[in-house]
């Protein structure tokens, strides 16, 4: 149809992408853009790349990681010589004895070759005219080993795909995880969410939460970082406050999550904080252990001072610092030994200070594990509330009311203290920080 060429020569003609929508045509050079941008966006493409140096070094660090740890512990290392066995990486055969000495004496056979072909052909009294054919070598390769063509299946998947069991483990063999939110979330759907603050109430704080929340002003020292916080804390209308701190150890089962968690280049260590120094960039500062322990030092000792105790009145400030736990009135500062405790979480700790406490109770923390915990525990304290959210997604959650929604829901028989306990041992069956989650089970359904 010349009517058709014309009209291509001229540009009159387009690209349908789908077969479903005829009307969905587009010029051709778009078309090409439109497929090179998502060839682009894809898996393959440069998504997952960065043009932050550390962040693209810190990646292709753990990418040689990952091969050096395959080359090791799955393969054999092709570089090591004391090695007994050569193993083909790409079918993964072992070689015959033959072909490892070929491979290996490769280089001696054909230097010995060569002295031959010297003393045969190029010498005065030679016993093999030159142009006469070579003889090869034939040395065995890989290419000599029979692979196999054949594979049962049903065998292969009789053995572990990695190093720990995949319904627990990541292949590489970290710990699966979960979204512990979805337990919470669920929970809090059975119970009223209370707006007001609950009156006469002790206010529980996990400290180092708050510490990450907080964003210090603009060149502050840590002098004013200590009266912020300290003005933060003690601003509500509760006569008994507590400040909750964890313990950080050298050797702890929290390290390796602790890692994890831990983003960006190494901040400065403070050996001595002093109230002079200016504090420079936050997030660095409480990526260190070291650090956080020092910074907990610094507040205490300075809350502690007259200054302070002066503008709590009325009020009562229970602080914790590594194992011990001080209160601070505004007639002293003096050690509780009844809230002395060795436990690293302060999740499990605000439990204690709950029971300390007695009466009602304000617990303000977004992880769950403190919900599980109080939960499990409600038998034992008075009547607990969770604080969660910030603005306008801030909600108190009661934490009896939710206890006495499980009773109702478990069989006849089961106590609500048996319920409660139960509710502990799921959380940490199907996974939390330190144990690793079932693959695809998730929290809901076992619940």
């Amino acid at each position: 149809m010349p009517e058709v060429y014309d009209a291509f020569l001229v540009g009159d003609f387009s690209v349908q992408m789908s077969k479903s929508n005829p009307f969905g045509q587009n010029e051709a050079d778009k078309i090409i853009e439109n497929t090179i941008n998502r060839d682009c966006k894809t898996s393959g493409g440069y998504i997952g790349f960065s043009a932050n140096f550390a962040a693209t070094q810190r990646s292709d660090m753990e990418a040689v990681a990952n091969v050096v740890d395959v080359l090791e512990n799955v393969f054999c290392n092709p570089w090591n010589r004391d090695v007994v066995h050569l193993i083909s990486l790409s079918t993964g055969i072992s070689a015959t004895p033959e072909v490892r000495d070929d491979l290996l004496q490769a280089n001696e056979k054909g230097k010995s070759a060569s002295r031959k072909f010297v003393e045969q052909r190029c010498s005065s009294d030679e016993s093999v005219p030159f142009f006469d054919p070579l003889t090869k070598l034939k040395l065995k390769s890989f290419k000599n080993l029979k692979a196999i063509t054949k594979i049962d299946m049903r065998l292969v998947f009789t053995y572990p795909l990695g190093p720990l069991p995949w319904a627990l483990a990541a292949p590489y063999g970290l710990p699966r995880k979960t979204n512990k939110a979805k337990l919470a979330q669920q929970l809090e759907k059975q119970v009223f969410i209370k707006d007001c603050y609950p009156l006469d109430a002790t206010s529980i704080y996990d400290g180092m939460a708050v510490l990450q929340k907080f964003k210090p002003p603009p060149g502050a020292t840590f002098a004013v970082l200590a009266e912020s916080l300290f003005t933060m804390l003690t601003s509500n209308s509760s006569k008994r406050i507590d400040v909750v701190f964890d313990i950080y150890k050298d050797i702890s089962i929290k390290n390796a999550e602790r890692s994890k968690r831990a983003t960006g280049p190494i901040g400065i260590t403070y050996k001595n904080i002093l109230p002079s120094y200016r504090v420079k960039n936050w997030s660095k500062i409480l990526s260190l252990s070291a650090n956080k322990t020092e910074l907990v030092w610094f507040l205490v000792g300075q809350w502690k001072q007259e200054q302070y105790r002066d503008k709590l009145l009325n009020k009562t400030l229970y602080v914790t610092e590594e194992e011990t736990c001080w209160k601070i009135s505004s007639s002293e500062a003096r050690v509780v030994p009844e809230l002395r405790s060795n436990h690293e979480e302060a999740d499990t700790r605000m439990v204690l200070h709950a029971k300390h406490a007695g009466g009602k109770c304000v617990i303000h923390s977004e992880d769950t594990d403190v919900m599980i915990l109080l939960i499990g525990h409600a038998h034992n304290l008075g009547k607990c509330y969770l604080q969660k959210g910030n603005g306008s997604k801030r909600r108190i959650v009661g934490i009896s009311e939710i206890a006495d929604q499980l009773e109702r829901q478990v069989a006849d028989g089961i106590t609500k203290q048996e319920a409660c306990e139960a509710l502990m041992g799921l959380h940490a069956l199907t996974g939390r920080d330190t144990v690793s989650a079932f693959s695809s089970k998730g929290k809901l359904r076992p619940m």
